[in-house]
């Protein structure tokens, strides 16, 4: 259920969130607990920053403190709408949490499959894609528009070296953020 005095409006998906005037769980449902999503979004697109709380229980004072939000991965090379020329993609995040793992989507715009996935530890912020000219039937990258996807996600306890598909689901997650950035190729110089 959404309520409406709940919803509000930030620039700063990082800071402290709180529910007020929840009820208080008593009588024959004294032992229940509330499940939270909690969620700063672009009227329900890209970008977003989600945080999750499983087993909340509602005492005195009737308030749910909610932090932990991820901040938003922002494009730094290539920027928005820019060409990507030297074969690295780099983006920052402001927050205090780090994700455990992003994957990276590279695409063609509007439709395409994948063209690049990557499962990157939380606390890296970029990768150098390889040189295709000359492999196999390839003469390079694609041409026209692109879009990538960065995706943040916290799982408790997840050791990035032991990551398994397992954790692409959000039922592991007690945090995940999005964002997504159109660039095209230009002529790449070597790195």
């Amino acid at each position: 259920m959404v309520r409406e005095d709940h919803v509000v409006e930030t620039y700063d998906a990082t800071e402290l969130v709180v529910f007020d005037s929840v009820a208080n769980l008593f009588g024959s449902i004294s032992d229940g607990s509330y499940s939270i999503k909690a969620q700063a979004y672009n009227y329900g697109t890209f970008p977003y920053s989600e945080v999750y709380k499983k087993d909340v229980q509602v005492g005195s004072p009737d308030s749910i403190f909610v932090e932990g939000f991820l901040g938003i991965p922002m494009a730094v090379a290539p920027e928005h709408e820019g060409e990507l020329t030297d074969y690295r993609m780099t983006w920052s995040a402001e927050g205090d949490v780090d994700p455990s793992f992003q994957v990276i989507y590279l695409r063609t715009f509007p439709e395409g499959d994948s063209f690049w996935r990557l499962y990157l530890n939380g606390t890296v912020n970029s990768f150098t894609l390889p040189d295709l000219a000359g492999v196999g039937d390839l003469s390079g990258y694609p041409a026209g528009p692109m879009v990538w996807y960065i995706y943040g996600s916290v799982v408790p306890g997840m050791e990035f070296n032991e990551f398994s598909y397992r954790y692409m689901s959000s039922r592991y997650w007690t945090a995940a953020t999005a964002a997504s950035y159109s660039f095209q190729f230009g002529a790449m110089i070597d790195p």
